[in-house]
């Protein structure tokens, strides 16, 4: 008895249609849709965390010279070479800016600096130890503190 070949395709023709192979092109279209801006956002979390930890000599010059009583900005420099942050600069208030490039949100966080709850007065002397207060834009700082412009999606929790 004869066996009849009732596919179609022929009995040497396998593999995708044109609609399976659509489909599937389909799905890794709507699957990249959605994982490349949440990846974009990762990195440039990751970027402004960098620019924080940067913060942190900073950050200490700020506290030293509160406590000594000097003026707050007194022997800071920053040298941007090779980072996302495009310049950081202290505040005669001790608030610390750090300004980022475009491939790290192209917007500013600021890290107000407070001790006892009152904000630093250049010149004179904390009893206490410097607490630090980031804020981004859409942040709700304390009164007269400075806010930055980093959007909230892009801003570390702390500085929300």
């Amino acid at each position: 008895m004869e066996t009849v070949n009732t596919d179609r395709r022929g009995p040497h023709l396998a593999g995708f249609t044109v609609l399976e192979f659509l489909i599937v092109l389909t799905v890794l279209a709507i699957i990249a849709s959605v994982a490349v801006p949440t990846w974009q956002d990762a990195v440039i979390r990751t970027r402004v965390a960098e620019g924080l930890t940067l913060a942190e000599p900073a950050k200490a010059i700020v506290s030293a010279n509160a406590a000594r009583g000097a003026a707050l900005s007194e022997g800071f420099r920053f040298s941007p070479a090779g980072t996302s942050v495009s310049s950081m600069t202290i505040a005669a208030d001790g608030a610390i800016t750090v300004n980022y490039g475009s491939g790290a949100g192209n917007g500013s966080v600021v890290l107000n600096p407070s001790a006892g709850g009152e904000r630093l007065v250049p010149g004179r002397p904390t009893t206490g130890p410097v607490t630090w207060r980031c804020n981004a834009a859409a942040s709700q700082p304390e009164r007269g503190a400075q806010t930055g412009t980093l959007a909230p999606n892009h801003a570390p929790a702390e500085c929300r």
